[in-house]
């Protein structure tokens, strides 16, 4: 039997995961016609799924928050970037504090000590945790949708360098078979190659899962997060969408995941402010219902 570390929680989070509510799901695919099941990819889709995941043929964006990750990295980057937002966000001057502010989108941004630089392998697995519940703190307002997002400079060279690990990792030679110890390798990757934000996020997407709390992120973190989740369990993210990508190779990864962006291809958004823009172009049709 394997020793329990801490990653074994997140394990067993992700294992009790609950599912889609397929009754509410199939009422909203009833309103259209040639609507195909758990397509996400246009929005009489993303309708359904918002319904599968809130539990209701009603589906509503009314309680919207988007929550930001602030971190940074001892990798020569200024820290003037996030502590600079943190700052402007905290005083309302911020493009997505406008566009929240226009949208009736709630915004918290969540700091995970962007004064400290992290840096990539320093941490231990109950460090890790740590940020991962800190995460979960996304979730508190509950509501009807929730936004991610992060600032952390140099974190995209981050997020791209471990994807590319997830991508390629495979169980090691000769070594127990055993699935969980399989998991536990993809998350070594995270503490290998991670950083506070990924894991914060990560922490996010579970919590939100257990709250039944439909989610839309974007941004290389992000992307980061969701695809070791896919990876432990491909069921894991589908209460996950994406508000936007940036360049082709984040559309490579949402291709193997059977995701596309909800709004655009090809965007260098803000944090954040693609997501915003999502949240306001579902709220209209959610009265198309």
């Amino acid at each position: 039997m394997l020793t329990r570390t801490p990653f074994d929680d997140l394990l067993d989070l992700v294992e009790q995961m609950p599912t889609a509510d397929e009754t509410c799901q199939n009422v909203i695919a009833a309103n259209f016609s040639g609507y195909k099941p758990l397509l996400k990819n246009n929005f009489s889709g993303a309708l359904a799924w918002m319904a599968a995941w809130q539990g209701r043929s009603d589906p509503s964006t009314r309680e919207s928050h988007i929550c930001i990750f602030v971190s940074s990295y001892d990798s020569g980057h200024t820290l003037d970037a996030a502590i600079g937002y943190a700052d402007l966000a905290g005083r309302g001057d911020t493009m997505l504090n406008k566009l929240c502010k226009d949208k009736g989108v709630g915004l918290r941004v969540l700091e995970l000590a962007p004064s400290m630089p992290h840096r990539l392998g320093s941490w231990s697995e109950k460090e890790c945790m740590a940020a991962c519940a800190f995460g979960m703190e996304a979730t508190a307002a509950g509501g009807d949708l929730l936004g991610l997002s992060s600032v952390a400079p140099g974190s995209n060279e981050v997020a791209q360098q471990l994807l590319n690990i997830l991508k390629e990792e495979k169980p090691k030679s000769g070594l127990n078979d055993d699935q969980r110890f399989e998991k536990k390798q993809l998350l070594d990757a995270l503490l290998a190659q991670g950083g506070r934000e990924v894991a914060a996020l990560v922490g996010a997407i579970v919590a939100a899962r257990s709250r039944r709390l439909p989610v839309i992120v974007e941004g290389w973190s992000a992307l980061a997060a969701v695809f070791l989740l896919w990876r432990l369990d491909v069921t894991s993210v589908e209460h996950v969408l994406f508000a936007s990508i940036s360049d082709a190779e984040q559309n490579e990864f949402l291709d193997q995941m059977g995701q596309s962006p909800l709004i655009a291809l090809n965007n260098e958004f803000g944090a954040g402010e693609g997501v915003a823009l999502a949240i306001s172009a579902l709220s209209p049709l959610t009265s198309l219902i």
